[in-house]
């Protein structure tokens, strides 16, 4: 990693996902502390994801409809805006 990247020129930002905290990750890690920043963030935070924001849009399409979509067919065409 430091041939490929300047040193300091790294921040990790971390979810703290289960992958994130294993004892491999965690060593490696800690093992390239130098060569990189580390910047932890709350788990599964919207910030990081970017299907978050489209769900409210999504599920106010869906809500507004009368009577609601009951199949997955009559779901689709809503998201069609048929």
């Amino acid at each position: 990693m430091v041939q490929i990247l300047p040193k300091n020129d790294v921040i990790f930002q971390d979810d703290i996902s289960p992958i994130h905290t294993t004892r491999s990750v965690q060593s490696w890690l800690q093992e390239h502390e130098d060569a990189l920043q580390y910047l932890p963030w709350p788990a599964q935070t919207p910030d990081l994801n970017i299907v978050e924001p489209l769900w409210l849009g999504l599920e106010s399409t869906v809500r507004i409809r009368f009577p609601p979509p009951s199949s997955l067919k009559q779901l689709e065409d809503v998201f069609h805006g048929e």
